[in-house]
């Protein structure tokens, strides 16, 4: 962690567009699941959003503390 820019912007500050999104969906979800994420991100994408894509992302956000943990 850098002095002076705190714990948040240190776990933020490299969030892609894509990891951004999927911390908007998981905070709109009541429990959510790793299928149901995928869905729900399929919703606003044009391209096809598989679990492949979803995972990798989830664990390192996991890994820096942005969520809890992967969602099963």
């Amino acid at each position: 962690m850098t002095l002076g820019r705190g714990v948040w912007f240190d776990r933020m500050y490299d969030v892609n567009s894509f990891k951004r999104d999927m911390l908007v969906v998981i905070a709109g979800m009541d429990d959510p699941m790793g299928t149901e994420l995928t869905a729900e991100l399929q919703e606003y994408y044009a391209e096809e959003i598989t679990v492949g894509r979803v995972y990798p992302q989830l664990d390192e956000m996991a890994e820096k503390g942005l969520i809890k943990n992967a969602l099963g």
